[in-house]
């Protein structure tokens, strides 16, 4: 079967069976096993873990995805005094291409950046909504989900200098991936246009210019986006109050940090951690009859 095949069946040959966020205490373990008949993909949100799969042990950080194929023995050696927070599905294919395909990926790889989260969240709270054509939805969603990570050759031991890209514009320019490194190097600060336009040597109208071409945001805008899209693994993850995370991510006010957080968020921080917490260890079965079994967590 050729790839321009394999693409036009990808979606229908998908169906998943459970999908769960997770959040692994210090001292925690999960026992090897394995299992029959369907894959199994772990996205590490933050935390730490050891992490042993198809005879690999590998350290789970941020951004790791663990790809597990049908049969493969896996298990989470230890977790840090920090904590592991995943995101973990279920699926079975039925596309032998896709299946040699997966096969041949390492068994963990660096996602780099959100995309995957954002994909795999989406999965789960179209589950728990269960709108009208969720099934179809969530498997056109799994479907992107494993193409991007065919695409994706970096090994999670490689590390990428690459911006976070909300928008999965492949190609930015080199002005716009310096605006958005500063970025990332300094959303804690209190930055201003003047900021942007000294530090990187052009004026601001025309920086935002090159980033709204980039990415449809100007910096201000992306630095908004970026602050906010930060407090929400915080939000997700840690027991910090709203002001220190405010300030974590550059606001000097939670009055500010909430006024912003709602704009590009669309709700509350408040509400955004509720939802986040109610969604940890939550199964969400997209089939009925499938039971998620080899769950023998235990502290060591």
């Amino acid at each position: 079967m050729n790839d321009d095949r394999m693409h036009q069946n990808i979606f229908a040959d998908l169906s998943i069976l459970w999908i769960s966020r997770y959040d692994y205490l210090d001292g925690w373990v999960l026992d090897p096993h394995y299992h029959d008949g369907y894959h199994q993909l772990i996205y590490c949100i933050s935390g730490e873990g050891m992490a042993y799969s198809n005879g690999n042990r590998h350290k789970l950080v941020s951004h790791t995805v663990q790809l597990i194929n049908p049969g493969v023995i896996h298990s989470i050696d230890s977790v840090a005094k920090c904590g592991l927070q995943t995101l973990d599905i279920k699926f079975i294919i039925n596309n032998d291409d896709l299946i040699r395909k997966l096969e041949a990926m390492p068994a963990f790889i660096n996602a780099d950046d959100d995309s995957f989260r954002n994909l795999l969240e989406r999965i789960r709270i179209e589950g728990d909504r269960r709108q009208y054509e969720y099934m179809s939805y969530c498997q056109l969603l799994l479907g992107e989900l494993l193409v991007e990570l065919l695409r994706t050759k970096t090994a999670a031991e490689t590390k990428i200098d690459r911006p976070v890209n909300f928008y999965y514009k492949e190609n930015v320019s080199e002005i716009g991936n310096r605006i958005m490194n500063y970025i990332s190097d300094h959303y804690t600060e209190r930055l201003t246009s003047s900021d942007f336009a000294r530090e990187l040597n052009f004026s601001y109208r025309y920086l935002s210019r090159i980033l709204i071409n980039d990415i449809g945001m100007s910096p201000i805008e992306y630095l908004e986006y970026y602050r906010c899209n930060t407090a929400c693994e915080m939000l997700s993850v840690m027991n910090y109050g709203l002001k220190e995370i405010a300030e974590k991510v550059g606001y000097p006010s939670v009055h500010q940090f909430s006024k912003s957080f709602k704009r590009v968020i669309k709700m509350s921080p408040g509400m955004y951690r509720n939802t986040a917490q109610l969604g940890v260890r939550r199964d969400i079965n997209f089939n009925k009859e499938f039971v998620n079994g080899n769950n023998d967590f235990h502290v060591e």
